[in-house]
């Protein structure tokens, strides 16, 4: 995969997330996301358990050391709207920082640790 297309989905994927509100105890439709994607990125197994973590694995060779990414699919609530630059479930990019509830912790970041396997 190529650098601007993962660029592309890095964004893309960011940004979805981002206009999918997932507050404490309401992360089924971010969970159900993250399980696609994973699907359509191959993952070997993709599950998700009763209490609704999403597990993706990808099988590497068994001489070499594992490595675990573990992240959150929740976000604190936005607070007073009139407060935030943009709407906070919007993702919006500006300057080359992208904006809403969520974006640094840790929705951009699960993206990253998601599309890792094709970086």
């Amino acid at each position: 995969m190529n650098a601007q297309r993962i660029k592309k989905e890095l964004i893309t994927l960011t940004k979805l997330l981002i206009q999918t509100p997932s507050p404490s105890g309401h992360e089924k439709d971010v969970a159900d996301i993250i399980a696609h994607e994973m699907k359509r990125l191959q993952y070997n197994e993709v599950i998700i358990d009763d209490i609704g973590n999403v597990i993706g694995i990808i099988k590497g060779e068994s001489n070499k050391p594992s490595i675990l990414f573990t992240t959150h699919m929740d976000h604190v609530p936005p607070g007073e709207r009139e407060k935030w630059l943009f709407d906070p479930f919007e993702g919006v990019i500006e300057d080359g920082y992208i904006y809403g509830c969520g974006a640094a912790d840790a929705k951009g970041p699960l993206v990253i640790q998601l599309l890792r396997k094709h970086v």
